[in-house]
């Protein structure tokens, strides 16, 4: 099996945690199942949810860092980085 890019993946932004997850009950008309690997971030917690393809799953604190920095804070993590505070503002 050849390795490919699956560019399909949705990144969800929940503003607080008490806001419904996309695709649980009750299903909004017309709302498509996500596909699996798709991220949600919810704002208020910092928390990331992963979709299995069935329910979200809440990743591990080193999983978060990595999702946060996808989800549009790349400019900031990188002149983190560069100044050598490399993970410490995920502490």
């Amino acid at each position: 099996m050849a390795v490919r890019l699956e560019g399909a993946i949705k990144r969800y932004i929940a503003e607080k945690s008490a806001d419904r997850k996309p695709y649980t009950f009750p299903l909004d008309q017309g709302e498509e199942k996500p596909p699996a690997g798709s991220t949600l971030l919810i704002g208020d917690t910092g928390v990331v949810y992963r979709w299995t393809g069935n329910e979200w799953w809440p990743q591990s604190p080193e999983g978060r860092a990595v999702e946060v920095a996808a989800l549009g804070q790349q400019g900031n993590l990188r002149t983190r980085a560069a100044r050598g505070n490399r993970g410490s503002e995920f502490r």
